[in-house]
């Protein structure tokens, strides 16, 4: 029998291209962002003052973050307003639903910040549960008549088995329209309106 009868066949592989690999990586960066976009809210690490904030909320019935701009103060909200209570949380927790509000100067304004940061991005509702409120939780939403993409409240799974509501407000809507009914919280994005929403909290238990 001759060598060239005995001969294996080859058995080495292709090397990749670099059309092979720019595809391989463009899969792994996609599942990469769709593993992260939905866990923004286990990923908040609160600073100090952000951290001192939500510890007051344990005693404290009414609460201002008070520091410069884009330093995350409705960050810090909006994470406060969405938490299901990791192991450091040293704030205020409810064990059962709730009721809330979360609002800005305007209906514009609310859609493009609180909004925006708990839901997803406004204009892309096939986004919607990509902010702090993961999808699974995001039972369900009502949009606000008159103002393209805005929201006037959404329905959140709680962690007893209940579901929560959260109602997206504007204080030019004036405080008639804060204090229509009890509300376990309110995420106000100014100290001067604390007054319209005083009277429509819960006493801290």
């Amino acid at each position: 029998m001759s060598s060239s009868e005995t001969e294996l066949p080859n058995s080495t592989q292709p090397s990749p291209t670099n059309s092979d690999l720019l595809r391989e990586l463009a899969t792994l960066k996609s599942e990469l962002h769709r593993r992260t976009r939905g866990t923004k809210l286990f990923r908040y690490q609160p600073y100090a003052k952000q951290r001192e904030f939500h510890a007051a909320g344990a005693v404290h019935r009414e609460r201002l973050l008070m520091a410069a701009n884009q330093v995350g103060k409705t960050l810090a909200g909006a994470c406060e307003s969405a938490f299901h209570y990791p192991p450091w949380w040293p704030g205020k927790r409810w064990d059962r639903p709730v009721k809330g509000w979360a609002g800005s100067e305007s209906s514009e304004l609310t859609r493009d910040g609180v909004q925006r940061m708990l839901v997803g991005p406004p204009k892309i509702e096939a986004q919607w549960g990509t902010g702090l409120i993961p999808a699974a939780d995001l039972m369900d939403w009502a949009r606000r008549p008159g103002v393209p993409d805005a929201l006037d409240g959404v329905v959140v799974k709680h962690v007893s088995g209940g579901t929560s509501t959260l109602g997206f407000k504007s204080y030019d809507q004036g405080r008639t329209r804060w204090q229509a009914t009890t509300r376990s919280i309110a995420n106000v994005g100014r100290f001067d309106t604390l007054a319209v929403t005083r009277s429509s909290l819960e006493p801290i238990k």
